[in-house]
């Protein structure tokens, strides 16, 4: 579990003036199934949906103590045993989110890809939309970009919950790894690999470019890790309700009778 500090909370909204609009009710809805799915996050207490009491709406959250400099990871000593660990706990916190059961009823607001849509197709569809309603003028590099990469669209049969921005920077560390994974608003249905390509993007190496996952393990590594992680969540028992029965540290409950199910 994340470490919150007793007795302290924060409290989460966008800032004024906020370009993509988010909705934190969806996010604390979000946080809570992610927490029942055994991924490290801090737990939510209060969503208001009132902007009059904050000047928008907002949700209150535990405090989760710990650092989300990629800098001090990276460098510092005091987080060598982090660099070590991280990895290895990213892909096991990953392969959870893709577990995450997409059917919740809490999740219904989530958006599907059309089944005959590419999801990669529907993301980049997406963000060349973000893109030309804040930059109307042309932009060759982006227009080259967007040409290159709808040419090179990969083909997948899963889709899953998808958080849209893993990387380092949007978690939570301390000396021992992991201790949550914060940031959820750009989640969506998607394919899971999108996750894993963001995590190793070279911007998030932070220099470190011979280790791209977390700037501390090849990239081939990190998708064996969540290849098992998710091969793993993806046989895990479920109940009539169609949630995992688990036990704290992640483990299937003997208790439950279930067949497996072949869902991620």
């Amino acid at each position: 579990m994340p470490r919150a500090r007793p007795g302290c909370s924060r409290w989460r909204r966008d800032p004024p003036g906020h370009v993509i609009e988010t909705s934190r009710r969806q996010e604390f809805l979000l946080l809570r199934e992610a927490a029942a799915a055994g991924v490290p996050v801090p737990r939510v207490r209060w969503c208001e949906d009132a902007p009059a009491v904050l000047g928008a709406p907002f949700f209150v959250m535990d405090y989760v103590e710990g650092e989300t400099l990629a800098r001090r990871l990276l460098r510092d000593a005091e987080y060598a045993p982090a660099r070590a660990a991280l990895p290895e706990q990213l892909a096991t916190a990953l392969a959870r989110v893709h577990a995450i059961d997409l059917d919740a009823p809490a999740l219904g607001f989530l958006a599907r890809p059309p089944a005959e849509a590419s999801p990669a197709a529907v993301e980049l569809a997406r963000y060349e939309s973000l893109f030309r309603a804040l930059a109307p003028e042309p932009h060759p590099a982006f227009e080259l970009a967007l040409r290159w990469l709808a040419a090179r669209l990969p083909a997948t049969d899963r889709r899953t919950l998808v958080h849209g921005d893993y990387r380092v920077g949007n978690v939570i560390f301390g000396p021992e790894g992991l201790r949550a994974v914060i940031d959820w608003e750009m989640v969506h249905v998607g394919d899971p690999m999108e996750d894993l390509g963001w995590l190793c993007v070279r911007a998030w190496r932070f220099g470190a470019d011979a280790t791209p996952s977390a700037g501390s393990r090849t990239a081939r590594a990190s998708l064996r890790l969540t290849n098992a992680r998710a091969a793993a969540a993806s046989t895990r028992p479920r109940c009539a309700g169609g949630r995992s029965s688990a036990t704290s540290s992640g483990g299937s409950s003997a208790s439950c009778r279930c067949r497996p199910s072949s869902r991620a």
